[in-house]
């Protein structure tokens, strides 16, 4: 997850050329969330694994560390990132920010699901709660959605990008 804001800063200023782009406050305002929202992520992560905390505590913290983020990250990205011209650079940013919202509801659905399992002392998991074990199952299934259709939006963008030079080279 880590790099995905500079993604979508970046994304958004390569889509500049024809939509006009973020200017003065609001690139300045992109970059500053995308760096926050990645020293979150790392403040969090070194945070939970400095504190003695039992298993489901720790999953729980763990996904919501990364869930919150993204989420965040798909409301600024829907706020600041301008609508690209080409029907290219369309896909590409609808891409992006479906894969980051699928990767935060996954996320955030295994942090809840977490709770359905327990360790039962012998050296394994069971389950304790067959719901909340299938919703982390479903989580676990739209975190790998999320990041498929982020990867693919961010060959999209780097299409569109090819694209724009290709163009203007002629």
């Amino acid at each position: 997850m880590l790099g995905w804001p500079l993604t979508v800063s970046a994304a958004g200023w390569a889509d500049g050329c024809r939509s006009g782009g973020l200017r003065g406050r609001g690139r300045l305002l992109a970059g500053l969330l995308g760096g926050l929202l990645d020293g979150l992520i790392v403040v969090g992560l070194v945070c939970i694994t400095s504190i003695a905390l039992n298993e489901q505590v720790f999953y729980f913290a763990r996904y919501l560390i990364v869930a919150v983020p993204a989420l965040l990250l798909v409301i600024a990205g829907i706020w600041l990132w301008p609508r690209p011209s080409s029907r290219l650079g369309k896909v590409a940013r609808i891409a992006i920010l479906a894969g980051l919202a699928l990767f935060a509801l996954g996320d955030a659905l295994e942090a809840i699901g977490i709770w359905g399992w327990s360790w039962n002392g012998s050296g394994r998991y069971v389950v304790t709660d067959q719901s909340l074990a299938q919703t982390h199952e479903l989580g676990r299934l739209g975190s790998g959605l999320g990041e498929l259709t982020l990867v693919v939006g961010v060959l999209l963008v780097i299409a569109t990008v090819a694209q724009r030079r290709g163009n203007s080279r002629r």
